[in-house]
């Protein structure tokens, strides 16, 4: 699926279009093996194939009919062997002529979005795919949850998700990003040289905790995955390239697409 997905994206990158909306359920699944496919259109398939009732049978409370069972959905062995497609372009936008005043939902929205650099990319929707690939390989929601227990007091969500991604991903704000982002001050020091770059009600140079590797190591077992050593290292190597908190060093789809763990 992400290498389906990477390069799906690759695709409508290099011709200049962002999506916007990249995640879990704009994915879709197109089985190799499924049968009413190879029919041609769904309708057609519908048309043939209607759905139908068992002969009524007596029971305490009179004469019943039952739903045939239909196909079900594909089984695993078979998702491995399916085509996965990018679907629903209803907020795509042209890189080189935005309308859009806001995209992509929070829990997935990229850093540059977050402090509100309007200059935004194609990048954005790999940032969204590296955390669609951290729930993919984990079963957990986020990487970096809205809310931290303990947060202080004057907090809010997006300055507690800026933090995180800082802790997480061991990387500053690049200068030119926080210059740039029409919201950099309301999370951020800007004018005092010294403090220039920290965030407000935060202090992320004190935190000790996991790194991407750790995290995805830990949720991976959480959700029961058995991750081998090349796994982990190869999945964990694509995961940084995607959360680079400066979207001029985040890998694009294409880079993604030929990384060697997804071959």
């Amino acid at each position: 699926m992400l290498n389906h997905l990477a390069k799906g994206l690759a695709e409508i990158h290099e011709h200049g279009i962002a999506h916007t909306d990249v995640k879990p359920s704009t994915i879709l699944i197109r089985p190799q093996s499924d049968g009413w496919r190879k029919g041609g259109a769904i309708d057609a398939w519908f048309a043939k194939h209607p759905p139908r009732k068992s002969q009524p049978l007596r029971t305490p409370k009179g004469m019943k009919s039952s739903w045939i069972t239909q196909p079900g959905p594909p089984l695993l062995e078979s998702l491995e062997n399916s085509n996965y497609v990018l679907s629903d372009f209803s907020h795509a936008e042209l890189v080189e002529d935005k309308e859009a005043p806001e995209v992509t939902i929070p829990p997935l929205r990229a850093p540059e979005l977050l402090v509100g650099y309007p200059d935004w990319d194609q990048k954005i929707d790999m940032w969204s795919y590296g955390l669609i690939a951290f729930h993919l390989l984990t079963n957990s929601t986020t990487i970096f949850p809205s809310r931290l227990p303990g947060s202080p007091p004057g907090a809010g969500i997006v300055e507690s998700m800026l933090y995180q991604m800082m802790c997480i991903t061991g990387e500053e704000f690049p200068d030119w990003l926080l210059d740039w982002g029409l919201q950099s001050g309301a999370y951020f020091h800007l004018l005092d040289p010294e403090r220039r770059g920290k965030l407000i009600n935060f202090n992320h140079h004190e935190y000790t905790g996991p790194t991407i590797r750790d995290i995805l190591l830990g949720e991976a077992i959480r959700a029961g995955a058995v991750l081998r050593k090349g796994d982990l290292e190869g999945a964990s190597d694509l995961l940084k390239k995607c959360l680079r908190l400066d979207p001029k060093k985040r890998a694009s789809a294409r880079e993604i697409a030929e990384h060697p763990w997804l071959d």
